[in-house]
């Protein structure tokens, strides 16, 4: 999904829900404007270049703050009807000609230098006016070359009431190919979807279907989808209230998440009650596949592995008998199935090194590609590089550092020392063995002393 939003929120870890050791970034009030330039232009328009660089270099500089699309006129093959009365609705007699957010305009060329300084200056006193209007895109391909973009378009709760124009297009990155970036985000195809009554707190849903041209097929990396709202004027310059865009090329991105250690599985083996279980996931977007996976992971403690375990080859059958096989520390598949790894992995008390692949084509989605229970020590460090299917070729890197929590009177595996681990130790004082901390197989004074002296816990 793309957002209009600048707001962004960097997660560490995820625990049952729950941001564990994240940083968090607040969103303003009101929403963060996205800048929409159309720069009306032709392939035979000399004073046209520098006017394509110079927002070429702005977008590059600034990516959350400006999207612009160029719009051919006069110049067959590359005209579109959407493009054409783009060009009438504006009265624009001659090019190149730019509008910045349908109020500001550049009429004329000039050096890339100047060019820039003037959009940059466009796009600031753009920028310095709020917005109450959002959008949120999501795209999928439905059928062989068609697209479906969908656009969830709103006003947030303390806005005003509005009438918008929304218009979606799909434009071609670097086409025509030029060898001075003069040329970007080409319109291919556009639509006036309609006019739209906004009113505060709420959204309206807006799909539109793309059928793609053999060009852009053959070209999906520079794709992109733009949808602006503007007021509903018959011509002239009318103010865009927000605009946002989403590339077409699918991402894989990755997460560590903590994993509850169930109390069945501590039960079938007691280690476990003192241990921490974190996945490495990777999460699929836009109909990607993940391929594989080249992963090193290190604690400076130990790694848990169950003694009647094959650490490289999961077994999913066994787990209703032996729980615990679930929290063993492993490479996988998405689903546990036995990997196909390059090599034997390299696997020790504190070092986990493989490099594995898919087996079992997963497409879009989250995945755990990877598990670790640590008995033992402060920091996981998680580091490697995967691939994907769209991306043949990429490598995708990631690195995490997880800090590890242990509380050693932690009786019921929820991962505190709190009033219940000290019910169920003194439930089984002098009894039985299930408030054994120690390891010596009873309840007693000794454990006692442990929860005591790690309550409470974190």
């Amino acid at each position: 999904m793309s957002h209009h939003r600048s707001c962004r929120r960097t997660v560490a870890i995820l625990s049952l829900g729950l941001v564990l050791g994240a940083t968090f970034t607040p969103c303003a009030d009101a929403a963060d404007r996205k800048v929409m330039g159309e720069q009306f232009t032709a392939t035979w328009c000399g004073y046209c270049p520098p006017v394509g660089i110079a927002m070429n270099m702005l977008m590059d500089d600034y990516p959350d703050s400006i999207i612009s699309a160029q719009i051919h006129v006069s110049d067959a093959p590359y005209n579109t009807t959407w493009g054409t009365a783009r060009a009438s609705f504006y009265s624009v007699s001659g090019i190149p000609h730019m509008k910045i957010d349908g109020v500001l305009t550049r009429v004329g060329g000039g050096t890339v230098t100047s060019c820039y300084n003037d959009f940059l200056g466009k796009m600031n006193t753009r920028l310095a006016v709020p917005t109450d209007v959002t959008i949120d895109l999501t795209g999928e391909i439905v059928v062989d070359q068609t697209y479906r973009l969908t656009a969830s378009i709103g006003v947030e709760a303390g806005g005003a009431a509005k009438t918008v124009r929304v218009h979606m297009i799909q434009t071609l990155d670097d086409y025509p190919v030029s060898f001075d970036d003069h040329t970007y985000n080409c319109t291919r195809v556009g639509y006036q979807v309609g006019d739209y009554a906004l009113t505060p707190g709420n959204t309206e849903i807006i799909v539109q279907d793309f059928n793609l041209d053999a060009i852009s097929w053959g070209d999906q990396q520079n794709i992109r989808f733009i949808v602006f709202v503007q007021e509903p004027n018959a011509s002239g310059l009318s103010e865009i209230y927000q605009a946002a865009d989403l590339g077409w090329f699918p991402t894989i991105e990755h997460q560590m998440v903590e994993v509850t250690i169930t109390p069945e599985a501590i039960a079938d083996d007691p280690t476990l009650a003192g241990a921490k279980t974190f996945d490495l996931q990777v999460i699929m977007t836009e109909g990607d596949d993940w391929t594989s996976t080249d992963a090193t992971a290190t604690i400076d403690g130990a790694f848990y592995q169950h003694p009647s375990f094959d650490a490289n080859t999961p077994q999913p059958g066994w787990w209703p008998t032996f729980p615990s096989l679930e929290l063993d520390s492993f490479f996988s598949a998405y689903d546990f199935a036995a990997p196909a790894f390059v090599g034997t992995p390299t696997i020790t008390n504190d070092s986990m090194s493989a490099i594995w692949f898919d087996t079992e084509n997963p497409g879009s989605g989250t995945y755990t590609i990877a598990r670790f229970t640590v008995t033992s020590g402060t920091s996981l460090m998680v580091t490697g590089t995967s691939t994907a299917n769209y991306t043949q070729g990429e490598l995708h890197p990631f690195s995490f550092e997880v800090e590890v929590t242990f509380c050693p009177g932690d009786l019921d595996g929820d991962g505190d020392t709190d009033q219940s681990d000290l019910g169920i130790l003194l439930g089984a004082y002098e009894l039985t063995g299930a408030g054994d901390l120690d390891g010596d197989g009873d309840t007693d004074q000794s454990d006692l002393g442990i929860l005591l002296g790690d309550y409470p816990c974190p």
